[in-house]
């Protein structure tokens, strides 16, 4: 990749983190925009595609209430007063998070072993725009100097759980923007199981979570470690 154009944005995401959140570079702004317009995805809603949505459940609140897993009226996008900060929305705002397969869902909500994991299906009930930020195979290498490669790795790049109110500040942004274009959400990887992807819509009635739940036990967590 062109140093100087990495360069430039980590530095506007550095400012952004760091020194002023409400001014930016409009250049770079609408390099991004270009970049988002040029990979819209269309889907229609009488297309066979389902989503899935994954919550791990309280062991306690299930005693209590005598259920195995979650209806499906408690597996849709959390009311704004519990939305908390995510990689697409700062906290008090509230969007609906969903994967393309039950194990990138399940793995989203970083379960332990043996966990009991409630699982839901969604389909869209209208046509959506997202913007595709998945890499096409031409794409994938830092070399192809192309700052939707950039987005891609400010969208799906691994964060510090205990710093996500800082470095979900660039992918916030980068969600804002396409927001703005009205578009209705955004198709991206999955930080937490390679090669999964996710797709976040930012009006959660767009999509129709079916009346059916499942309930899933994590039996195995695959963990790989190099040293340094």
């Amino acid at each position: 990749m062109n140093n100087s154009i990495y360069v430039e944005f980590s530095e506007f995401f550095y400012n952004l983190m760091y020194k002023s959140r409400y001014f930016y570079d409009e250049k770079l702004v609408g390099m991004m925009a270009e970049v988002i317009e040029n990979n819209v995805l269309s889907i229609d809603a009488s297309e066979d595609r389902v989503l899935y949505r994954a919550r791990l459940n309280n062991e306690s609140e299930m005693r209590r209430r005598e259920i195995e897993k979650y209806p499906a009226n408690e597996m849709g996008a959390p009311p704004i007063y519990y939305s908390s900060n995510g990689r697409a929305n700062p906290r008090g705002i509230t969007y609906l998070y969903a994967a393309e397969d039950i194990d990138t869902a399940i793995a989203e909500v970083r379960p332990y072993k043996r966990a009991e994991i409630t699982v839901a299906k969604l389909v869209y009930n209208e046509p959506v725009r997202l913007f595709d930020v998945v890499l096409k195979k031409h794409e994938k290498s830092p070399k192809s100097d192309s700052v939707k490669w950039i987005m891609n790795h400010y969208m799906s790049n691994p964060i510090d759980p205990n710093n996500s109110d800082l470095e979900y500040i660039a992918s916030q942004f980068i969600c804002e923007i396409v927001k703005n274009l009205k578009l209705d959400g955004i198709r991206f990887p999955s930080s937490l199981r390679n090669g999964g992807i996710n797709v976040l819509l930012f009006d959660p009635s767009m999509m129709t979570i079916q009346e059916e739940t499942n309930l899933y036990t994590v039996t195995k967590i695959d963990i790989k470690v190099m040293e340094g």
